[in-house]
């Protein structure tokens, strides 16, 4: 029995022997044993066989390749038939394969018969019954909001080229509509002539003309007419009417009759105090 046991010691002593051996004899993952394969695939020789070698074995050893058959594998240079972490089909295609191509598909404009099937900003082609961007002659709709100019469809929001739909048009002190580009609740895109809730927007008054007001609630125009509700002074010269009453029109402002220039406010009637009209002011 004491020898059995004894020859039982030493077969299991011999067995961890063994197992100890086989751990200890195996090459490491990142070993120049288990990269030699990858190295050799370089086709490098000398200095650069060592530095390639160091490559490989530095790129295992911080589990960026493997050379155990993992991926990616390890690899030191383009060309040698793997695919190694610095690589990829933009800088080695040879070893990587080719990038995938890409195209950009861009969406036609919508078919039209008028502006209204198009995207604002745009104009129907009526002859081949496309939206596109020119506007202004016989084959072309009017422009889904903003206004032609220039042959294109522009925003129509600013004084050198305002509108809504239609040619643009430029607002400046000779419109009588107004010098501002208004964009009233109206337009939706693009804006019209008129004035920006004063009368210094609208045509000042001169010897032959009384100047204009300015229309408010919203509809921001020029008017002739002043000082009735939601209507402005006149610009330069007076108003024939009083404050908040209806039917009164700019005037120059120098007639006896109706004397007052630059108040834009009530004209004064100097012949009720037989005075006359001088430079705007009642004068004996």
């Amino acid at each position: 029995m004491a020898a059995r046991k004894v020859l039982a010691g030493f077969a299991g002593l011999a067995l961890g022997v063994g197992v100890l051996a086989s751990v200890t004899n195996a090459a490491p993952p990142c070993g120049r044993k288990a990269c030699r394969d990858e190295v050799a695939a370089s086709g490098r020789s000398g200095r650069a066989r060592r530095a390639c070698l160091k490559k490989v074995i530095a790129d295992c050893r911080a589990n960026r390749c493997s050379c155990t058959d993992g991926s990616p594998p390890c690899s030191c240079a383009c060309g040698d038939g793997l695919c190694g972490p610095s690589e990829d089909c933009s800088t080695c295609s040879q070893d990587c394969g080719p990038c995938a191509t890409t195209t950009t598909t861009t969406s036609p404009m919508p078919s039209c018969t008028g502006a209204g099937d198009c995207p604002i900003g745009t104009a129907c082609n009526t002859t081949t019954g496309q939206c596109e961007s020119a506007c202004g002659d016989a084959s072309h709709s009017i422009c889904h909001g903003g206004c032609c100019g220039g042959g294109t469809c522009q925003p129509g929001t600013v004084p050198s080229a305002c509108g809504s739909g239609r040619a643009c048009v430029v607002c400046d002190a000779t419109n009588t509509s107004g010098s501002a580009c208004v964009i009233g609740p109206t337009e939706g895109f693009g804006g019209h002539c008129g004035c920006n809730a004063s009368e210094t927007d609208c045509p000042a008054a001169s010897e032959q003309s009384g100047g204009e007001a300015c229309l408010l609630a919203g509809i921001d125009l020029c008017t002739t007419e002043c000082l009735g509700p939601n209507e402005t002074g006149c610009n330069g010269g007076c108003c024939t009417a009083a404050f908040g009453t209806t039917g009164g029109t700019c005037q120059p402002g120098t007639a006896d009759t109706a004397c007052g220039v630059n108040t834009g406010g009530p004209c004064v009637d100097c012949t009720a105090s037989l005075n006359h009209c001088v430079n705007g002011t009642c004068m004996p």
